[in-house]
């Protein structure tokens, strides 16, 4: 081992206005220095499409923080769960 510490993650709710003033919410996993409520997120990174968002507010933060290795193990027991499942 490196002796590096583990990224840790918060569960959060981010809020997003848009043009048609319609307010988008999701929840997703942020950095936990990052989950600040109020926090304004400049480079967010959609893992699933790699793209980068802008202009999140940070709306709510869980108390509870996971490593980064516990959220790895969780979605690649997603895919393989959803494909067994999908046939």
């Amino acid at each position: 081992m490196s002796g590096r510490r583990e990224q840790m993650y918060r569960m959060c709710d981010l809020t997003k206005a848009v043009n048609d003033g319609t307010m988008c919410i999701q929840n997703t996993w942020i950095r936990s220095e990052i989950a600040i409520v109020g926090a304004v997120l400049k480079n967010l990174r959609d893992v699933d499409s790699g793209v980068i968002r802008d202009g999140w507010t940070v709306a709510s933060v869980s108390r509870e923080e996971r490593p980064e290795s516990y959220l790895i193990a969780r979605v690649h027991g997603y895919d393989d769960l959803s494909k067994k499942c999908d046939g």
